[in-house]
């Protein structure tokens, strides 16, 4: 794993991660706030994706391609809570981040997957908490962003 201090939109990436809840409304998967609320704003009709990921599928990550003009790009969901209203689960976390990496390594052209820190936004968790979880899970494909955006 490794860390960057630079802005995740600004950094050339294979695939971003957007940390996520569980929850489902007629307008797709709740994604309201922080980072969220900024991948869903990008990327219209990812929360109805997602939405419809997790009422089939569960809340575990998901796989968006996004077919732009010049370069195909991919975001993947990553689980951090249940509701939205919860703090961030670290054995969610775990598990999805688990899952991430099975993710990648089914998609070996993914060599540079960016995340913010998982459930320390909005999901109210401390990175030092959260790190000692993830940091033996995740090789250096995988860059956590520090800033929160």
């Amino acid at each position: 794993m490794k860390e960057s201090n630079k802005d995740i939109w600004e950094t050339e990436l294979d695939a971003i991660c957007v940390t996520t809840n569980g929850v489902v409304t007629k307008n797709g998967l709740v994604m309201g706030k922080g980072f969220a609320l900024q991948v869903s704003e990008r990327f219209p009709g990812i929360a109805k994706f997602f939405g419809k990921c997790v009422q089939h599928q569960g809340n575990v990550p998901h796989l968006y391609r996004n077919y732009p003009l010049i370069k195909e790009s991919y975001i993947i969901s990553l689980p951090t809570k249940h509701h939205w209203r919860d703090p961030a689960d670290i054995i969610l976390i775990e598990m999805s981040i688990k899952l991430l990496v099975k993710i990648a390594d089914d998609h070996l052209h993914l060599k540079r997957i960016g995340m913010t820190r998982p459930g320390c936004g909005s999901g109210g968790l401390d990175w030092n908490s959260v790190k000692p979880v993830i940091e033996p899970l995740l090789d250096d494909r995988f860059i956590v962003f520090k800033k929160e955006v």
